[in-house]
């Protein structure tokens, strides 16, 4: 599909993502993550991948040499193990704008994320997702741009370095 893709848009992608279910199982397997890997090494080398902040993909997928976005979310609560916790269970999805920002802040500014126990634990991110299929995604948007305003960080897109 990649390549059809790449063929309509005149080979000029810029990165990949995966999507969904597909997202959380790279993440989290190793075996897939590999294979994606090497899968993009092989055919797409110059393409940015982004994955999940501490997940087996961004460690397997820097390995093998590709550029990796190191990607958090703003609009979904974390677990003790760094993992999102899963959408079926009550409380997964953030709604509340002034909560995003403040997520989107600690992430931001403390390289932190606030777990549903209440702690603190690293995260590092590059890059940061507000899905656009939650039920404030917009307002989520502006509250976080705009704590991005006042702490003076400026949006850019990612880069080679």
């Amino acid at each position: 599909q990649v390549a059809r893709i790449a063929a309509v848009a005149g080979d000029d992608l810029h990165h990949v993502q995966l999507h969904g279910a597909l997202y959380h199982q790279v993440g989290s397997e190793e075996d897939l993550a590999l294979a994606v890997s090497r899968c993009l090494k092989t055919d797409w080398p110059q393409l940015f991948l982004y994955a999940a902040a501490g997940s087996h993909l961004a460690a397997i997928a820097q390995a093998e040499g590709l550029t990796v976005i190191l990607e958090a979310f703003a609009d979904r609560r974390y677990a003790e193990s760094g993992k999102l916790v899963p959408r079926r269970q009550s409380d997964s999805v953030i709604v509340d704008t002034h909560d995003a920002a403040a997520q989107a802040h600690d992430i931001v500014i403390k390289n932190a994320i606030r777990t549903t126990s209440n702690t603190n634990i690293p995260i590092d991110a590059h890059t940061l997702c507000i899905h656009g299929d939650g039920p404030t995604p917009v307002a989520i948007l502006h509250a976080v741009r705009s704590m991005l305003a006042i702490e003076k960080i400026a949006l850019k897109a990612p880069t080679l370095h």
